[in-house]
């Protein structure tokens, strides 16, 4: 098949019947179930309710028609097979890659549930912070030069150079929400004069984020998601699953960690200014954002201790280890910051009501530039919770 014979569910019926053995008798039923811009998302079912994932990397921008680089889901499966070798059970199987049609055939994860979608509706899971920190430490300590091999590295990170999508976070995360060159931040009305005092204008917040994006740019620390935040993390009771890795690339290891914190808070402050969640919802949520940044750390350090050769110091992997806290508190700033005022907002953010807008924004981004001005400080997640509140 050429690439383009498989755009229409008809096609993908062909397909998934020539190429998965459950699927060669009888009906399948296919469902479209993806809504981004990039890319196609197919559930697949067989008469007897098995279930697939096809998942098609599109050439051209679904909205404008701008070309598109197909190496990001090949870096996608690549991510996940890497991930999945260091963490079971954490990511969905891949059961086929058809390069040549830009096509990834996974598990079906449906018996897990969005965990931003979770977060919004009140749902939240006490595990959730351990179970992330099972998923990061792994990939995180044996990726890194500490434990693995320097040429085996250095081929890895030949193949995960992903420019295009780097590009995105670049421009998107680290540069346009302090400089609206493009014109494409949407600042909410009423918030103009406090955006452009507190971010645009501050030229000791640019300098600490100009240090985050060559950090970003330059540091090719460890195999990283790259997009790690609520919208790509799947839960239930018994554990999560992580999608959606084609941002994937060598980079500083407090920008997964970051991420992934950054949208905890988003949960936590929207929630708490709308007033919309139960108590015991954000005691937990509130919790969880303690126990992650504390320990994941430590567990970090922990694992690196293990398994680093010798020539490695105790002491020195505490720094190096501190360096990456230092790097996540200022990642998590910039992903609350772009969240509030770049193009790219959450629904969390989206759906605060307008009297409580301006109220739960400026928060955001008081907490936001906190974190990058205080990155260089030994802040504690008591300190991140004192402040949260402080603010509310």
């Amino acid at each position: 098949m050429d690439y383009k014979s498989i755009l229409s569910e008809e096609e993908i019926r062909e397909y998934a019947k020539k190429h998965i053995d459950d699927f060669r008798e009888g009906e399948i039923s296919i469902d479209e179930i993806g809504d981004g811009n990039i890319n196609y998302v197919f559930k697949v079912t067989s008469k007897g309710g098995e279930s697939l994932i096809f998942k098609k990397a599109e050439k051209l921008l679904r909205t404008s028609g701008r070309p598109l680089d197909q190496k990001r889901i090949e870096i996608e499966q690549e991510y996940l097979k890497i991930a999945d070798s260091y963490v079971k059970d954490k990511v969905p199987k891949i059961y086929e890659f058809d390069k040549g049609n830009s096509l990834i055939i996974m598990e079906d994860i449906s018996d897990f549930k969005n965990l931003r979608t979770e977060l919004i509706n009140g749902n939240i899971y006490k595990n959730m912070s351990k179970w992330v920190i099972e998923f990061l430490i792994p990939i995180l300590s044996n990726t890194s030069d500490i434990v693995d091999d320097a040429e085996n590295k250095k081929e890895k990170m030949r193949f995960f150079i992903n420019p295009e999508m780097c590009k995105i976070s670049e421009d998107l995360v680290l540069t346009e929400p302090y400089n609206d060159y493009k014109n494409r931040n949407i600042v909410y009305k009423g918030e103009e004069d406090f955006v452009r005092e507190y971010i645009y204008e501050d030229m000791t917040l640019r300098k600490e984020v100009n240090e985050l994006k060559i950090n970003f740019m330059n540091n090719s620390q460890v195999l990283l998601h790259g997009d790690l935040h609520s919208g790509s993390i799947f839960v239930n009771e018994s554990g999560l699953r992580v999608i959606d890795s084609e941002f994937a690339f060598y980079g500083p290891a407090g920008y997964d960690i970051g991420n992934v914190l950054a949208h905890y808070v988003i949960s936590y402050i929207t929630s708490s200014v709308e007033n919309n969640k139960t108590m015991q919802f954000m005691d937990i949520l509130i919790s969880e954002t303690k126990y992650l940044y504390d320990k994941v750390f430590k567990k970090l350090l922990v694992a690196l201790i293990e398994k680093a050769n010798a020539f490695y110091t105790v002491e020195y992997l505490r720094k190096y280890v501190n360096s990456i806290k230092s790097d996540t508190l200022g990642y998590m700033g910039t992903e609350i910051i772009r969240r509030v005022v770049g193009d790219t907002k959450t629904k969390e953010i989206e759906e605060v009501s307008e009297f409580n807008r301006i109220e739960s924004d400026k928060a955001l981004i008081k907490f936001g530039k906190y974190c990058i001005l205080n990155r260089g400080e030994d802040i504690k997640g008591d300190d991140l919770v004192d402040y949260i509140k402080f603010l509310l």
